[in-house]
């Protein structure tokens, strides 16, 4: 993983945003150890946040700095989920996408995000 962030560095430059997607605590340390902006736990196809994804957050949450992002948000409770869980960003899976603005009008109301009109 780390690798892989080193040379997404190197092409894009030291002024880009980039993170990496980990599937376990120890590559995101690595990561975040090497420079990465952000790391991302959990599968974009979960239709919903696993288990583990829920127990990495918060324990990413309580010792890390580097921004945590979730996947698998399917809706309003796995965004409040997550957000309990400590994530720092939810990224919505694949789940979410058929009835997008609806998902984000409820997100954005589980989260107390004021909606635009």
């Amino acid at each position: 993983m780390a690798v892989a962030y080193d040379e997404a560095r190197r092409r894009l430059g030291p002024d880009a945003i980039v993170g990496v997607a980990c599937g376990a605590r120890d590559d995101g340390i690595d990561v975040a150890e090497h420079g990465a902006d952000y790391v991302a736990f959990g599968d974009f196809d979960d239709p919903s946040p696993t288990d583990a994804t829920i127990e990495i957050a918060q324990w990413w949450s309580e010792i890390m700095t580097v921004p945590c992002v979730t996947t698998g948000c399917a809706g309003a409770r796995d965004a409040s989920r997550l957000a309990a869980a400590g994530a720092d960003f939810i990224a919505l899976g694949a789940a979410a996408w058929p009835a997008l603005a609806t998902t984000l009008r409820d997100v954005a109301a589980a989260l107390a995000i004021p909606a635009s009109s």
